[in-house]
Order: C-alpha cells, then structure tokens, then sequence
C-alpha cells in the first residue's frame, strides 16, 4: 500500500472525503483521477455534506441574466460542496428568475426565493432569514468566486476559530484583471485572528461579500443590513470591525469583483443625488458606529473618507448640478469640521486640498482648481521649508492657489520613492553598473543616495554598494508640469568584490534573492524603495547575468522588470572556459578548477562526466568528457533531426552529467554567445548565465541599424536563417508592423551563403510627401510555413543594438526610437513628431515653451498669419479656403500652417510650424492674425492684439459645447472652450443664419458673427472645381471610372471608448462585411472622425479603403456618389453638391435622448432615409437604380434652411474682414 493511500484512508477517517475525491486535490499531490472525479459540480453524497458545517451562500440577483450563470458556476464548482446556496430573485424583469429556477431543478443545493423588488440588503436579509447554517457568505450575482475560496476559508476559521475569514479582491472586465491599490494595503500579508482597532486599514475592506461568517457571531455583532438604501456593507462591516470580531485576513484573492463596463452598476454613477446623499448617510452612520474607537482608528477613517470615499464624487462636480454640489458640499464640510486634525496629514496632498476647497470654498474655485489639476494630472510643486515638506499648486500664469498653511505640509509617509533603472552595464572583471533615476514625485532637488543588497529572508543587509549622482537626461515622460527632476540621475554599481564575498558564504551554487534597495535622502529626510523597476526598453529589463569574476562568482538579475529588481549571487560548478561550435559539432572545454570534484589523472582518461543536451525532459544527445589534466574536453555531435514546429528558435539545455545522475548547469560569459543567426546551431544563454544551444528554424537578428539624414527611411543589416525543411520561401521576408499599418521594405538584399540581409524601409509614402500613421513599429521576419508554424517571427537586437537603447534620433521629420523590447530583446522602431526631446517633447518642456504666451515683451508680427485646422492634424477646412484668399489678394502677408507631420503639403508660398515645436510656439505667440477651425491648446494665451478669426468645423446637428451633457465632456475642454469664446473669438464665421445663432448660444460668445456660407464650400459649389477634383481623387485613390462609390462617414460617439481610454472608430456598417455583399462594382471610402484616429486601425479588405487620414474631405466628397453618415456635420456640406444622403442610425433613441441630444427634430428634416441597420443600410446602396439627386421637399427645404449661402464665393466675402487687420 503507497504513502498516498495511506494518507488517503486517514483522510477520510477524519470525514475529509470530499477532498479526497476532488479532482483538485488529487491533481495537486498526483493521485489517479477517476471518471467519477471529473465534475467538480456533481451534487455530493448526503453522508458526505454532513460531515462538515453547512456554509450558506447568499446570492441576491435583479437583472443579471448575462452574469449569472458564471457567478452560480463558479459557486457551485468549489471544492468545499457543503453549501446551502440560496438565490434571492428581486423581482427581476429579465430571465434571471428563469435561470435561478433552472439551477435549483439541476442542484440540490440550490433553493431560490423569488420576492418584490425591494434593494440588495432586503434580498440578503431575506437569505439570511431562510438559512440557519452555521456559517454564511454573500455573493452578487455579477461576480465569481475563486476555486477552492471557500475551502481554504473553512479550514482557517476551523483552525483559529475566528468570528470572521476575509479573503483578498481582485477586480475584472471583459479584457483585464487587477488588484485594486487597497488590496496592498489590507492584504498585503496574512494576519489571523486580530481585531479591527488593531488594523486600521482593514477599513478598506468594507464589503460583505468577500467574507465568510460565523452566523452566530454576525447574529450578535450585525444582525441585519440596512434596507432602502446603497453601501448597505460599510455599516455592518464597521460594526465587526470595532465590536470585538477576531478577524482571519488572508492574502490570497477569494473574490473577483466585476467592473460593469456599460457602468450600469448602480455605484458607478458618481454624478447622481441620490447615489451622493446614501453615500454621505453611510458615512455618518459609520462614524457614529465607531465614535468610541481609539484616536489612531478614528483618524485612519477620517482620512480614507475624506480622502477616497468622498474624492470620486468631488472630480464630478463640473459634470454635477448645483443640488449635487450643495449635498457635497455641506457632507464634506460636517466632516472636515468633526475630524482630528492629524487626520488631514494622512490625505494625499491634492485630495487634501481638494476637500478644503469643497468645504470652504464655493464651486467657482473648485472648478478652477480641478481644471489646473486636470491639465498637469494632479502634480504640484513640492519644497523644503525649515524642518518640513511642504508642497503648493500654481496655475498657468505662476500664481499660487491659496492654501492655508497647516495645509500644506507633506507628511513624510506619503511620499514614496520612484526609482528606475535605465541601463545596464556589464564588465569583463565581474563588476555591474545601472544608471538609473530615482526621485520623490513632485519634489525636483538634488537627492543623495546609498544602496545595498537586502535579504528579507533574514532581514540582513549582505552587502553596502557604491552609488553616486551622474548627469545624464531624464527621460521627458518621468516630468511634470512644475518638475523636470534633473538632479535626479545616479549610477549604482556592484563590485566583482562585493560579488565575491557574498559569494564564499553560499552553501550551494545558488544564493537566495536579494532585494536591490535605493536609498534616497534629502535634508533630514530618507526613503527606501525596495521595489525598483526597469526600463524596459533597455538592456536594464532583461540583462544577462554578469560575467564571472576571478573566483568564479557571479550575479543574475532577476524579477518583472515592472515591479521589482532581484540580485541572485551564483558560483556555479562548471564553468566554460572554452566553447564552439564547428559545423554539426559542439566542443568544450571546462576548467578543472571550477570542478569540485577528485583531481582528474595527468593523462588522457574516462572521468564519469557526461555533456547532456536535452530538449524539455528529453535528452537527445550526450559525449563522455575526457581530461588532459588541464580541463575537461567534451565533442558532440549536434541532431539535425527534426525538432517540435511549435516554434521559430529552439532552446537546448547543455548540462554536465554524471554517471550516478547528477547534473549540473554550464556557465559562460557573455562573449562566448552570440545572437547572431548565420547558423543552425548558436550558443545562447539563459539568464542565469549558463549556456543553451539554439537551434534556428525561421529567426533573424539585427546587427545595424541605420536612418537617412533626413529621417525619411531606416536600413537595417543583420542576419538570418530559414530551415528549408520547413519553410515555404527559403529567401527572408521583412516588415515593419504596427498598429495602424504595416510597412514593406522598398529594399531587400540577401546573401544566402552568409546568411545576412540589408534591408531598407521608407518611413514616408506618396511619392515621399506624406508620413505613414506615427506609430510604435516592430520588426518581424514574416514567414511561409504553414499552419503548424508561427505567422512571424520578432527580429532580435544584437548585444551592441541592445546596449545603446533606447536610443533616440531627432531626424528633421520625425523623432525616431530604436527600443529592445520583451524577453527576446526584440527591435522596435517608434516614429513620432520631430521634437526634441531635451527642449520640446514632454509635460516639462511644454510648460517651460509656454511661457512665451506670458512674457511681458511679447511683440506682434503685423504681416503673420496662422492657419490651424484640428491641431494641424489636416491642412484643410475653411483656413485652407482663407488661406487661398490672402495669397492672391496680399502675398506680401507671411503664412503658417500648423502641421502635426512636417512633411504634410501646405499651399504654395506657405510654412509649416510643427505643433509643439519651439518654432510654433513663436509663430502662435507673435502672428497678428489666427485662423482656426478648431481650439488651440489650454495653455496659448492671446495677445489683446491678436485677431483670432474662429471659422469652427462644421453646423451642428447634435449639441456642442454648453449644451452636451456635462458627464459628456471633460471639466478642461468645457473650460477652454468657455475662455475661448468669450476672451478670445474675434469673429465667428458660420454657415447660416441658424447656424451662427445656435453656435453663439453654445459657447457663449457674445461677439461678431459672419455668417456668409463656409468658405471651405466654396469648391463643392463651383461645377468645374468639383468635377476636377472629382477626377483627380478617384485617380489617386485608385478607383474605377464605373465603381459606385460610397462615403461612409460617422461621428463619433461620446460614449464609446476603448480601454486604452481612446474613443472607439464608429463602424455600424460593418465596412467589409458590406464591401462583399455590394460587390466589386462598389467600393466604400471609410472616413473616421478625428477623434477616433486613435482607435485600434481596420482591415478593411477588398472594395473598401480606409481615408481617415486623407488630408481634404471635400476631395472625398467630390470623389463620391452617396453619402451614408448619421449625426456628422458632413451631411451640412454633402447637400451642397446635390448627391444623395443615407442615414444609418441605429443608437438613435440613445443619442438623442440621452448621449448628445439634437437641434432640432432630425428623423422629421433629415434629407435622405434613416435606417437601423446595417441590412438596411446595404439593402438601399446595392439598389439598381442610379443615384440622384433626392428631389424630395425636405430635401430642397434642408437646404434652404442651412446651406443657402453656400454659392461659391464665401471666401470672397469673408476675405475683407480678415485684410483690414493687416493695415
């Protein structure tokens, strides 16, 4: 009879059964596993359930039918079955009821009450009146619950006989899951049977659900939660906490909390009254339950309420109504007034002021002040003052929001450390050195630093190293609105001899993990961070382990470069001191000093040591080593064989064995590797620097990388190898890909024999006018060897590649990044504006450029004009018409364009500023005259003499400005558009008379309008013009003279957003499902707002091209025959040309009502059909009949009503009002 029966039988002696047969657990210590083990879910024996304590799970559910199966699933799949599941239904109205009644006809430990509806604490009460188990826990019903959570709970409260078990949160959508920051701070280690008062941020914790209950305890202690009302947790939570409940705390997560992303989730709505007022009532509630508790507990929930609860609900004042603020305000202020003053010392200093300023302040200046933290993401300006931290907050002028002084101090627990290692390196003595940056956030001064190696096994420093300050940049996305942090560089270096010592104290040839601590100090202050990250676009992310000292000891950085660095120390047993590879053979040679092993005989002889080559457990080839009485000498013979086709480059272990069966690992140095892939066979090493045979099928590296003086292409030279065994195409394909596209070489040049490549890519397209999408590109060698092979394979960099990144190149078109990214240490190529780095790119140098704006000697050019249209992202729009204008009637008049890419073509005579630059700065501070379809930035500030001529993007259909939504649009853009229209505006330009009035009413601006028809109209007028541009653009774009073709052009939506925060590109058409269905004899021009330009690119296939990036929308619109939009403003320029118009349409009820909203009653004056689907919409463009004008009187009418002063000479009329600024 084995061990694991015996143990088995005991267990089972001891009623622990149902462990025994659960496929977990027998999984988990190797045991066989049954058909009768295979459903975890399989209703257990009655003998079984009552072996232990029932556990009642409370499930209250009200319209959760897409959750609710995986919530019930993931209950009734733990491995503790023992549970009385009860599903209180709360009057759902979709099949929730439905699937609950389902799951109890299929489990008997289901039972399900259906009641009224009547709120979340009336459903768990009703739970817990229909159970009478010993021990309870409470589920929502769009949550899950962890494997073996329940198991692990029991067993714990069985063990310390605690009242209540609380496991750890993790938090969930669709795409992601994380740890919320309070878990850190109330798990971050297992504390068993404490009391609340002894661990104030269990505070944090405040839910029911993550909790399993002694039911007599919570009888006592709680009772019942409240009804009519949210946050009903909180109260009964504070009640255990500070009534004397023993508390299990575990660190591991035994909930996952579900983020709604539609955000119906009732406390999601951090704008609503109501939310607001029950928000504040459980927090007095709260504060009353815990009056009598010690000053420390009291202060830590003061500052959590303050400070967090409350901090959600301030940020949504701007969007809020004046009711919400008053609520708010009167809460906080009760609050603010009833806390210890040692409280406010805990808050973060911005949510600290925060707080004051709603307290004590009217809306007005919180707004102000949200405003200011909205445009530098909540930095301040942090200083020494005496014996204290002290901290303030300026705004775009200099001057400094009022704070009062016992405000404004900066408590020293707060702050932590940022530290970041940005390079990596290695010497041949041993020694290692990082250069690395390490400040305290929002405090810019000259630092000192110390380091050490730290071992928290034994809470011991092994060693002090030597850290110095150097001069080196800081990279621009470290900085701030207020910091630059340039005294913030250091190197940090561990000597061979420090390696060494800690070296002769291991026991084995591998050391524990040490923590690498950077200790920052400043006046009297010090920190610690021991949680040091890596850039990881350098050598610092994955370096190989250093090279082995003199006494043959090393170190091997280890741990997520993204949250921590770890140094191993490592004397191995074997070392390389010689190793090659000839062809199909591996030689090597091993000193025998680092063999502790009997001295080897002075001739030649058989030792008992083998080299093994292994793949995985498998070794597929070993040679007998042989001595000279110098060191060990092993041949041999590398398989040719054929290896696994799941991947591109394989991994060989090489280990030293012996007959008796001890292996060991062999150690190299670095420059016995090589990256490069001229070879099938390669000596590589992992990262504790021992070596590893690769075996290349379809992999390439990079040696060179080269750019042309002018930026405009990128040749890189490198070698590869392709296994004819396996691929397709024996001659190597190369490709830059990123995210928005994809770019092929115009150049490929390869030498088979050698195996290397030059390669060369133009990183601008149209006959080398325009720039492809700015983007991060990575390098991919694209393959051809079928399914059971990977599509690509990522280029790597080589050593000396890897070691100069990220390096930045400033080119006089772009700024160029050449990064090693991942553990492959592949080559990423990231092409953005033209800005240096050191004076233009970044929040600092920003800031510091638009001072311009400010200076007391600022002067005007009188002959400057800037042309602007959607940041400079387009030269295009009514400027572009304007510009036109003044080039024929002044061309004495200097003109500028705003361009985001300076190779985008502006008109004749015209010069391009780049958006950011210096030089824009100069031009937008100085030029007499602006001219913008659009908003300049937040921090441009007007001249009192400059003209600034607003001719806006469009006529409204759906509301602008004032009159969106406030929850709709961010406090910062409401804000600038507010000083905008009403400090800066000289002249409005607008369509129509409509136009002009609702544009007026929707910024507030109460001065000039010139409402003559769009001057960027003008063209869409004149027959010949749009005939030429017509014949023109089709060319370009490559479409036939017979092809219908269809402008698809949406807006974009408020509402829809991607997680990388973007807004989402609108496709309700499906563009290339309708491009099939219409058939060649179409094709669809997609053209996504610009505020979707960021979102993830399309593949649009065949019959369909993506023109969202086409400079002029108006050769798009001559280019087409039908127009299919919903709510854009193209529609108002569409009608001029007379063609026709499909609406589709089918969030309309939405957008109307509760998105946006519209001028005025858009399904009665829109001038085409409106359909709801994509059918539909395919349905009337594949129509035979030939398009035409719509002659219907709506039509007709919705031109009179808003394009009638469209007739061609716009800019004619407009022209006169902009030339007499000049004189």
């Amino acid at each position: 009879m084995t061990t694991k029966t015996n143990i088995a039988r005991a267990m089972r002696k001891l009623g622990l059964s149902s462990v025994v047969d659960s496929t977990a657990f027998r999984q988990k210590v190797g045991a066989p596993v049954y058909k009768h083990h295979q459903h975890e879910q399989a209703e257990p024996t009655p003998d079984s359930r009552n072996l232990r304590p029932v556990l009642a799970v409370v499930v209250p559910a009200f319209n959760v039918e897409n959750y609710l199966r995986e919530c019930l699933n993931s209950v009734l799949g733990q491995s503790y079955s023992n549970l009385d599941v009860l599903i209180v239904n709360d009057g759902s109205t979709d099949s929730t009821g439905a699937i609950a009644d389902e799951y109890a006809r299929n489990h008997k430990r289901v039972r399900v009450i259906h009641q009224q509806n009547a709120g979340l604490g009336a459903a768990r009460n009703a739970g817990l009146t229909h159970s009478t188990s010993q021990f309870i826990t409470f589920v929502d019903s769009d949550d899950t619950v962890p494997p073996g959570t329940y198991e692990r709970a029991m067993t714990t409260l069985a063990g310390t006989g605690s009242d209540v078990c609380i496991a750890s949160v993790s938090r969930f959508d669709s795409r992601n899951k994380w740890l919320p920051f309070w878990v850190h701070l109330a798990h971050d280690e297992e504390r068993l049977a404490i009391r609340g008062t002894d661990f104030p941020p269990i505070m944090w914790d405040v839910f029911a659900w993550n909790k399993v209950y002694r039911r007599s305890s919570w009888d006592r202690l709680v009772g019942h939660f409240p009804e009519g009302t949210l946050y009903e947790d909180q109260e009964c939570t504070a009640k255990l906490f500070v009534g004397g409940a023993k508390l299990d705390v575990l660190k591991e997560v035994g909930y996952n909390w579900r983020l709604r992303e539609d955000n119906s989730s009732i406390t999601q709505q951090k704008t609503s009254v109501s939310d607001l007022r029950q928000r504040l009532d459980v927090a007095f509630k709260v504060r009353e339950v815990i009056s009598d508790s010690d000053e420390s507990f009291l202060r830590y929930w003061y500052a959590k309420t303050l400070g967090e609860d409350l901090y959600y609900y301030i940020r949504e004042v701007p969007r809020a109504d004046n009711e919400f603020f008053d609520v708010l305000a009167e809460g906080v202020s009760r609050l603010w007034n009833d806390a210890p003053d040692l409280a406010f010392d805990a808050i973060d200093p911005i949510r600290r002021i925060l707080a004051y300023y709603v307290a004590h302040r009217g809306r007005a200046d919180l707004s102000r002040l949200l405003v200011r933290l909205e445009q530098t993401k909540n930095a301040y300006k942090g200083r020494i003052e005496g014996d204290d931290l002290r901290f303030s907050v300026e705004d775009e002028a200099g001057e400094i929001f009022d704070i009062p002084s016992n405000l404004q101090s900066v408590p020293l627990d707060i702050l932590k450390p940022r530290v970041e290692l940005v390079s990596y390196f290695a010497s041949p003595n041993g020694d290692v050195r990082f250069n690395g940056i390490g400040f305290i956030p929002n405090f810019d001064v000259q630092y000192g630093y110390s380091a050490d190696l730290f071992d928290p096994e034994t809470e011991e420093i092994v060693a002090t190293l030597e850290v110095h300050s150097v001069n080196d940049p800081v990279p621009q996305r470290l900085s701030d609105a207020y910091n630059s942090y340039h005294g913030s560089q250091f190197a940090l270096k561990i000597p061979h001899y420090v390696v060494d010592e800690v070296a002769q104290h291991l026991e084995s040839s591998q050391g524990s993990n040490l923590q690498l601590r950077l200790h920052l100090h400043l006046a009297k202050f010090s920190w610690t961070d021991a949680s040091i990250v890596r850039s990881q676009y350098s050598a610092a992310a994955y370096p190989v382990a250093s090279d082995l000292t003199n006494r043959g000891a090393r170190i091997a950085i280890q741990g997520d470069p993204r949250k921590q660095t770890e140094i191993v120390v490592l004397k191995p047993k074997f070392v390389a001191k010689e190793i090659r590879i000839d062809e199909n053979s591996l030689h090597v040679k091993v000193d025998q000093w680092s063999v502790d092993l009997p001295t080897f005989p002075s001739a030649p002889a058989k030792t008992g040591l083998y080299l093994s080559l292994s793949q995985g457990s498998t070794e597929i080839a070993r040679s007998e080593a042989t001595n000279d009485g110098n060191a060990l000498s092993f041949e041999l013979a590398l398989p040719r064989g054929p290896l696994s086709l799941s991947r591109n480059l394989h991994e060989l272990q090489l280990q030293v064995a012996s007959s008796s069966g001890m292996r060991w690992a062999l150690a190299i140095n670095r420059s016995q590797t090589e990256r490069r892939r001229d070879r099938d066979f390669t000596v590589g090493t992992t990262g504790f620097g021992y070596a590893v045979i690769n075996r290349a099928h379809q992999v390439a590296t990079a040696d060179k990388i080269e750019f042309s003086t002018e930026g405009t292409s990128v040749r890189v030279t490198g070698t590869f190898t392709i296994d004819t065994d396996v691929a397709r195409a024996v001659t190597p394909t190369f490709a830059l890909v990123g995210a928005r596209q994809i770019i092929h070489p115009k150049r490929t040049s390869v030498d088979h024999a050698s195996r290397t490549f030059d390669v060369e890519f133009s990183l601008v397209g149209a006959g080398g006018k325009q720039l492809p999408a700015w983007d991060r590109y990575v390098l991919q060698l694209l393959l051809a060897a079928g399914k059971s092979h990977p599509a690509s394979a990522w280029v790597s960099a080589s050593y000396e590649l890897e070691d100069s990144a990220p390096n930045q190149i400033v080119t006089p078109v772009s700024l160029i990044t050449v990064n090693a990214i991942g553990t492959s240490r592949s080559v990423r190529i990231d092409v953005d504006q033209p800005l240096d780095p050191d004076t233009e790119s970044g929040i600092w140098n920003k800031a510091q450029n638009s001072k311009v704006f400010l200076s007391a000697s600022r002067s005007l050019d009188p002959s400057a004009v800037l042309f602007e249209s959607f940041s400079g992202s387009a030269v295009a729009d009514s400027p572009l018409a304007l510009d036109g204008e003044i080039r024929q009637r002044r061309p004495d008049i200097k003109r500028y364009w705003t361009v985001q890419n300076p190779l985008t073509p502006v008109p004749k005579g015209a010069v391009p500023v780049v958006f950011g630059s210096r030089e824009w700065f100069n031009v937008a501070s100085s030029a007499k005259v602006l001219i913008n379809n659009n908003n300049f930035p937040y921090f441009f500030h007007k001249h009192p003499d400059q003209f600034y001529i607003q001719t806006w993007h469009g006529t409204p259909l759906k509301r602008i400005g004032n009159h969106v939504p406030p929850k709709n649009l961010s406090l910062s853009y409401r804000q600038l558009m507010r000083r905008e229209a009403e400090d800066y505006w000289d002249l409005l330009l607008a369509q129509s008379e409509w136009a002009g009035d609702t544009l007026k009413d929707a910024f507030g601006y109460e001065g000039d309008v010139l409402a003559t028809g769009y001057p960027r109209n003008d063209a869409l007028a004149n027959a010949a013009q749009l005939k030429a541009s017509r014949d023109a653009t089709r060319k370009k774009l490559g479409i036939n003279p017979g092809q219908r073709t269809i402008l698809y052009a949406p807006t974009w939506r408020d509402n829809l957003k991607e997680s990388s925060g973007h807004y989402s590109a609108v496709d309700f058409l499906g563009v290339k499902s309708a491009a099939k269905k219409l058939g060649k004899s179409s094709i669809i021009l997609y053209r996504g707002h610009a505020n979707s330009l960021n979102a993830a690119a399309q593949r649009l296939g065949e019959s369909a091209l993506d023109v969202s990036l086409y400079p002029n929308v108006n050769d798009l619109i001559a280019a087409s025959d039908v127009l299919l939009t919903d709510y854009s403003s193209i529609m108002f320029d569409y009608v001029v040309t007379g063609k026709p118009i499909v609406f589709l349409c089918p969030d309309l009820d939405i957008y109307r009502d509760s998105v946006r909203g519209f001028y005025f009653d858009f399904e009665a004056a829109s001038p085409g059909p409106i359909v709801k689907s994509a059918a539909e919409a395919v349905e009337i463009l594949k129509a035979d009949r030939q398009f035409s004008v719509d002659s219907t009187e709506r039509y007709y009418n919705f031109v009179e009503r808003f394009a009638s002063l469209d007739d061609g000479y716009s800019s004619m009329r407009v022209i006169q009002e902009i030339l007499q600024n000049f004189d």
